[in-house]
């Protein structure tokens, strides 16, 4: 499911803190319908999107980057990353960028399988090229403990790094009017594939250590192609 719904803790009194545009909650729900139609009419034109290939970094920062070894991945609420990784594109106007949606998870899974970079036990079970506390064979080193982006080169599929363990991923997407869902696991997780159902969701006001997580879809960029056949 990609469609984003507001959440019980998007409160207008919390959402004008956030630098977010949108100060109430019914301009929020527009806004994030604005931004799934214009990243559906993306995926349309061009047959696909651009995941970054390495989790975003300094955090922690206005301006984010996606880039080797940084370790300002964490830490921060789901409001913030969401906020970041508007703000990846900078000053560029022929791009956009943002916060992955559920329903690009979900492909980007598909096509590890399809594009025969993952099977699809791989996906259920990621130990073997995550970084987990039960990691296995090239992925066990260095492993158990959240590293800086890009560490192993064992931790990657289709040339992206770290969908699997590390951190957990932030998407848009909403659990139960409650919670953001987060995925790819953490360091004590070893599903890939991994949502609410293992400790996967997160209040999107909290910052709590290695169960924050980065932001990882950048569309119409140049970066890994997830490419979509219509």
């Amino acid at each position: 499911m990609g469609y984003s719904s507001t959440a019980v803790f998007d409160m207008d009194s919390k959402l004008r803190n956030f630098g977010l545009k949108a100060e109430t909650i019914h301009e929020f729900l527009i806004q994030l319908e604005e931004e799934f139609n214009n990243m559906i009419g993306s995926v349309e034109k061009y047959g696909g999107f651009y995941i970054g290939r390495y989790e975003t970094g300094n955090l922690s920062k206005k301006m984010v980057v996606v880039n080797r070894e940084n370790r300002d991945i964490g830490n921060q609420t789901w409001y913030t990353m969401y906020e970041r990784c508007k703000n990846l594109k900078n000053q560029n106007t022929n791009i956009e960028t943002g916060m992955i949606w559920g329903s690009q998870w979900d492909r980007t899974l598909i096509w590890l399988t399809e594009s025969g970079n993952k099977t699809k036990e791989e996906i259920c079970d990621s130990t073997t090229w995550g970084n987990y506390n039960s990691s296995v064979l090239d992925a066990m080193e260095g492993s158990g403990t959240i590293r800086p982006t890009g560490y192993n080169e064992a931790w990657k599929a289709a040339n992206i790094y770290d969908l699997a363990g590390n951190v957990w991923e932030c998407t848009t997407l909403a659990n139960n009017s409650h919670y953001r869902v987060m995925c790819g696991g953490s360091i004590s997780n070893n599903k890939v594939s991994d949502r609410w159902d293992n400790g996967g969701a997160v209040i999107p006001t909290y910052t709590s250590g290695s169960k924050r997580m980065p932001c990882n879809v950048i569309y119409k960029i140049s970066a890994t192609k997830i490419a979509i056949n219509f």
